[in-house]
């Protein structure tokens, strides 16, 4: 955990990790998404304007998203709504967000948006491992507790380096796994590493199926389907969010899933349906 990089001497800006990492993130798709585009054809000012549009529409969908879902934190303080940079955005409300915004700029531009999706769907899922290497850096989206020994048992502070109480260690207090005058968190397993790592293999797939394609759109579906696997498995290594109860019949040994488990399967199956429409509505690669 290092959630402050440096502080700026003179101007007592303080650059965070996990906003470094994003912007990080969002410069290296800009770059691999232009340099991409060249090669499908697509002239580069095309991706560097629509960029511009998705890191604003995903950035407010993601922080919405994420403040609906722990309003409780906010309750009391309503500014802290803004601090974007101290982490807190969810990948599906940015996602949505973006995609509703990169269709509605394709549109008002009477361009095709399905090569430009294939073009920067590979980027944004690199973007998003970055993304999930600052939750790291920050302490937040942490997985399920660990015995001590375990191989890959990550421990935090339980304190930032200003004195500010973590959430994890908060959580630990209240689940009994941590006392107060703890140093260090109780060890739990590093998911938002593992996450990064998925991100990457599905980024080099991705990457690899774009020369491949057989229908313009498909990159972009594989992505869709891709990223919901992944974040429906991923979601049982996590213990940060909470979980909706269980139908009746399923209680008994069964804790329920997280939002982003419940949303995962319906965009699975909807970006299976649609790529089957837009498959049939367009000819395919020869």
């Amino acid at each position: 955990m290092f959630p402050e990089l440096f502080t700026i001497p003179g101007v007592g800006f303080t650059v965070k990790s996990y906003g470094a990492m994003i912007a990080l993130g969002f410069l290296l798709a800009l770059w691999t998404a232009t340099k991409r585009a060249e090669r499908m054809g697509i002239h580069p000012e095309v991706i560097s304007d629509l960029s511009l549009w998705l890191i604003v529409g995903g950035v407010i969908g993601a922080r919405i998203f994420y403040v609906v879902q722990y309003w409780e934190t906010f309750r009391d303080a309503p500014l802290s709504v803004f601090k974007i940079w101290q982490g807190g955005l969810v990948f599906y409300g940015g996602f949505l967000a973006a995609l509703a915004a990169g269709f509605w700029w394709a549109y008002r531009r009477n361009l095709d948006p399905w090569p430009i999706a294939d073009c920067v769907s590979p980027s944004v899922i690199l973007a998003y491992a970055l993304g999930r290497v600052g939750c790291f850096l920050n302490g937040c989206c942490w997985g399920y507790p660990v015995d001590p020994d375990h191989v890959l048992a990550v421990s935090f502070p339980a304190a930032s380096a200003g004195g500010v109480i973590q959430p994890l260690f908060q959580e630990q207090i209240h689940q009994g796994l941590a006392a107060p005058g703890d140093l260090w968190t109780h060890p739990v397993f590093p998911a938002q590493i593992l996450s990064a790592l998925i991100a990457l293999l599905l980024f080099a797939v991705l990457d690899i199926r774009l020369v491949r394609r057989r229908y313009a759109g498909q990159v972009f579906f594989w992505m869709l389907m891709g990223y919901a696997a992944y974040r429906f498995g991923i979601e049982f290594l996590r213990d940060d969010t909470a979980r909706w109860p269980a139908p009746a019949a399923l209680e008994a040994g069964f804790p329920g899933l997280t939002i982003a488990q419940w949303i995962s399967p319906v965009v699975f199956v909807g970006a299976w349906l649609w790529s089957r429409i837009i498959r049939r509505r367009g000819a395919e690669f020869s």
